[in-house]
């Protein structure tokens, strides 16, 4: 039990640390916006291309983790992601930064179809997942309160590399890890009723759609404080700060009543919450109204993850758990892929709160895939 609880705090705060260096390229990208002189479409072309290879390396990673030790495959991933995001302090260029970029991508890619595969392993319970997730979100809220200050100081590129230092002890962790995470405790282990093929895909269909739309309105949210809000790029990091403020208690109340109520059910209803939000974000309100509307979007979209963990344990074999896992946040990753792109192409055209509302008829697609999975139970 002793040595169940300290790998569950090892991929805690592993995830903690992961999300950091995950999340913080979108905090990073006014500052390259700014230095560079990218348009709109150029700054979702940068993010499109880190999603795209973060995506393409999470299903093989996923599937890595099923056949070799998930310490091994994990401590690769964080290793990795630390020798590679000093190289940014040599990056000049568009594309030198996209270069940098896309190979830090592959190391951060690495943790959450291996890591929450572990995590599905061995404990059961919904609070488990939402604790989990919310060890994510932490990461991420600390790396917002520290980044204005670190950019101030350090500059963009020392500050990446700040933030990207903590990776260095965690990969090193799972290397001394021996055997613990390779073995879990069966009589924790989740109940399997197996889903049909066309549930799985339907499903899968429905959170392409809803992070097609939803993560682009994150990763921008840092550029319409700066040119809807009228804020400095440095204090634009803390606009992204309300959403993790919204996700943590999201994360844990909704992994919470994934244990007494359906998965699926709770995931619809917070989609609706999302769409409403979104577009309520784009109306002209008082900034206190709109951090309040931020903490109910973090807490509506952040909230999905741990029921939809949770639904996937019950409905897939535990011998493909990394597979199932990487193929899905890889998918997820190919939506969120191409979404900056043309949410950048929209703005450049229409502007941000117009592309924030274009962004909401994905979101709805997927809400009626879920609908009719909801309709089946």
């Amino acid at each position: 039990m002793q040595k169940s609880k300290k790998t569950f705090v090892l991929l805690s705060l592993a995830h903690g640390s992961n999300d950091m260096c995950w999340m913080m390229v979108p905090l990073l990208l006014p500052l390259i916006r700014r230095e560079l002189h990218l348009t709109y479409t150029q700054s979702g072309l940068l993010l499109s291309c880190f999603s795209v290879a973060f995506s393409v390396f999470s299903i093989l990673s996923g599937h890595l983790g099923d056949i070799y030790k998930a310490r091994r495959v994990l401590s690769f991933g964080f290793l990795f992601t630390a020798a590679i995001f000093p190289l940014l302090l040599l990056s000049q260029s568009y594309f030198q930064i996209i270069a940098v970029l896309v190979l830090a991508a592959i190391g951060v890619s690495v943790f959450h179809p291996v890591g929450t595969a572990l995590v599905s392993r061995s404990w059961q319970k919904g609070i488990s997942f939402g604790f989990f997730e919310a060890t994510g979100c932490m990461g991420i809220l600390i790396m917002t309160l520290l980044f204005s200050s670190l950019v101030t100081s350090l500059g963009w590129r020392l500050t990446s590399l700040v933030l990207a230092v903590p990776s260095l002890p965690i990969g090193l962790a799972f290397l001394a890890s021996h055997g613990n995470l390779e073995h879990s405790d069966s009589t924790a282990r989740p109940k399997v009723d197996p889903a049909k093929s066309k549930s799985l895909i339907l499903f899968y269909l429905a959170r392409m759609a809803q992070i097609f739309g939803g993560v682009a309105i994150g990763f921008f949210l840092p550029l319409f404080a700066v040119d809807v809000g009228g804020l400095s790029p440095e204090k634009a990091s803390f606009f992204p700060l309300f959403i993790w403020v919204g996700a943590i208690p999201g994360m844990l109340v909704c992994g919470l009543l994934s244990d007494h109520y359906s998965p699926l059910k709770i995931i619809f209803v917070l989609v609706l919450i999302n769409m409403l939000t979104i577009f309520a974000v784009t109306l002209p309100l008082p900034l206190l109204a709109i951090f309040v509307l931020l903490t109910v979007l973090g807490f509506s979209g952040s909230g999905t993850w741990p029921p939809q963990n949770v639904w996937l344990s019950r409905v897939t074999s535990e011998k493909t758990r990394g597979k199932t896992f990487g193929g899905l946040i890889s998918l997820v990753n190919l939506a969120q892929a191409s979404s900056p792109l043309l949410f950048g192409f929209l703005a450049d055209k229409w502007g941000l709160i117009s592309a924030f509302r274009w962004a909401i008829l994905p979101i709805a697609a997927g809400t009626l895939c879920l609908g009719r999975l909801v309709s089946k139970e």
